[in-house]
């Protein structure tokens, strides 16, 4: 099968999106604001030839830096002489797999993969060497930083064995080596290469039709880090129209290539950075009506230690952008507990109703003293950024045979912002989004889908400013897209 898109748009309108106070601070987007465009397209193929498969992904994605960055801080448009601000994207892979059944009961899955990303030489950003509104008047006093191409390559081969002598006993032992290669940072001609060998297990036992445990484990070497371990096991009971289930995991990331190495006029680097260990726990209960819909609820415990986050430090940047470096470091220990319910229920042949609410909240500890600025609330420990509730309701509606109509709304709480925003908390918002399909429209193979998001043109809805968030460079506040039409036809071939 081979498959692809290709989507070229202006993107949101943001301009005139601004909220300064006097010390020209909160967040502010000119006039002539158009830094939200993207280009892009896909192009994947997939074969397969007896035991044989082929697979590879291509992909472009050319895209404006939105509101990333104040537009007072960083040149938000291309008019009048500017050049604007982007960041783009390239990625190329390949893979190649084999199946084999070497013993009854048993079979090999042998994967090769190839994989190169890029962030592409045309990305850039041009700054205004005094920043603030006025610097729209004088092109010519703008810096355009460019150099952030940054290749990076991967080469993968796994090896997976599976035993499956019964419908209880499904077992799975594989093998992995990843090597990779990046730069030394942004435009950096020197090459970081690391490598990762891991092995694992995970079996699946059904003891009786209604019950079945999950257990694995797995082992990485990395040669850039310290060994891990993970573990994982659940539980799954299904007895009549019930379901419950309980799971309990461990995981391991080291830091990217990306939070060691790359710089930028904000940012210095951190090659001293300790991986992230985390484990989870997780209930969940379930009930299905027959022919009626489901309920569900489920709750889940996170502990995330020497967590990665981006804060400020007290070493002087002589950048404008910014009055101190910002740098990614361990930060201590964040605890997150959340509670989800879902729903969704049959009221007629032809309307259906949905409910889904989620409670999320957080916390850090042990955090280091040498933190200037801890990324906590301004009222405690609390993880800031984190709405504690959210709702998405909405219901369909076959109006015809051929037409249906959906509409949705989503909710979502007011927030308390990182400690380094003036703006301590978010106001909540709610979006209605709808969405019409009609089948069979004209042809039979034709089909129509119309979907309006942001149906009432909500423009008083924001999301909290990312990492530090002072007003500065960093907004206080994003905010989210207008109303949006989009019109789709296809044919199914």
């Amino acid at each position: 099968s081979i498959g692809g898109y290709y989507l070229n748009s202006d993107g949101p309108d943001f301009s005139n999106v601004q909220n300064l106070e006097a010390n020209g601070l909160g967040y502010w987007w000119s006039d002539d604001y158009n830094n939200s465009g993207e280009e892009t397209y896909n192009l994947t193929a997939k074969f397969t030839f007896d035991r044989f498969r082929f697979e590879t992904v291509n992909w472009q994605y050319l895209q404006g830096d939105g509101t990333f960055a104040n537009g007072t801080y960083q040149i938000d448009n291309d008019e009048n002489g500017f050049t604007g601000s982007s960041w783009d994207f390239k990625n190329n892979s390949v893979s190649l797999g084999h199946l084999a059944d070497i013993q009854p009961h048993w079979t090999l899955d042998s994967e090769v993969v190839v994989r190169h990303t890029e962030l592409l030489s045309s990305s850039h950003e041009s700054y205004p060497n005094t920043p603030g509104p006025d610097a729209y008047q004088s092109p010519e006093e703008v810096s355009t930083v460019s150099g952030y191409s940054r290749p990076d390559t991967s080469y993968e081969l796994e090896e997976r064995l599976r035993f499956n002598p019964s419908e209880r006993l499904d077992a799975t032992f594989g093998m992995e080596a990843i090597s990779y290669e990046v730069p030394d940072g942004y435009g950096s001609p020197e090459r970081f290469k690391y490598e990762n060998f891991a092995g694992y297990i995970q079996n699946i036992y059904r003891p009786t039709e209604i019950f079945s445990l999950i257990g694995g484990y797995r082992f990485d070497h990395n040669t850039a880090y310290e060994d891990a371990h993970t573990v994982r096991m659940s539980a799954v009971a299904n007895p009549g129209d019930y379901t419950f289930k309980a799971l309990f995991s461990t995981g391991f990331r080291a830091p990217t290539a990306w939070e060691l190495l790359d710089e930028t006029r904000q940012r210095e680097k951190n090659p001293d950075l300790d991986p992230e260990r985390m484990w989870s726990a997780e209930l969940g209960a379930g009930y299905t009506f027959p022919a009626r819909g489901h309920v569900s609820v489920q709750g889940y415990y996170n502990v995330i230690r020497d967590l990665i986050l981006e804060v400020e430090t007290t070493d002087p940047n002589p950048n404008p952008e910014t009055e101190f470096w910002n740098q990614n470091q361990n930060i201590g220990e964040a605890t997150v507990v959340g509670v989800e319910v879902n729903s969704d229920i049959i009221l007629t042949d032809r309307v259906t109703v949905y409910i889904n609410y989620a409670y999320s909240g957080g916390e850090y500890r042990d955090m280091p003293s040498s933190l200037v600025f801890p990324p906590t609330t301004d009222d405690g420990d609390n993880i800031p950024n984190i709405p504690r509730h959210k709702i998405n309701c909405g219901f369909s509606w076959a109006i015809f045979q051929d037409i249906t109509f959906h509409l949705r709304t989503n909710y979502v709480g007011d927030i308390k912002t990182i400690q380094t925003n003036p703006e301590h908390r978010i106001d909540d918002y709610i979006l209605f989004h709808s969405h019409v399909y009609w089948d069979h429209f004209l042809l039979d193979s034709l089909y129509l889908k119309l979907l309006v998001r942001n149906l009432f043109d909500n423009d008083e809805a924001f999301d909290p400013g990312i990492r530090t968030a002072t007003g500065g460079y960093y907004p206080t506040q994003h905010p989210i897209e207008g109303r949006n039409v989009w019109l789709t036809a296809g044919y199914r071939f």
